[in-house]
């Protein structure tokens, strides 16, 4: 798996808040509108990225999900200085 890209780790970020507070994967016009992207092709586009980077996975139904080995993201409060 290669290492994410900022972009894609933003957006790997954005995806795991969206499921820890609402308890489901954001649409593409709320990924767009929060990265500022003109369209939610963009969006569809970034995450397709992911999926071929091995960042995120299909369920036996064909909806995204996180991969299992994804990168932990710790907040930078919680680094110790």
């Amino acid at each position: 798996m290669t290492p994410p890209t900022t972009t894609q780790a933003a957006l790997l970020a954005y995806i795991a808040k969206c499921l820890e507070v609402e308890h489901q994967w954001p649409t593409s016009s709320e990924i767009s509108a929060d990265f500022g992207w003109a369209s939610p092709n963009a969006s569809t586009e970034m995450i397709h990225r992911l999926e071929t980077a091995g960042h995120i996975t299909r369920n036996a139904r064909g909806k995204f999900m996180l991969a299992r080995h994804r990168v932990v993201i710790v907040a930078p409060e919680r680094i110790a200085a």
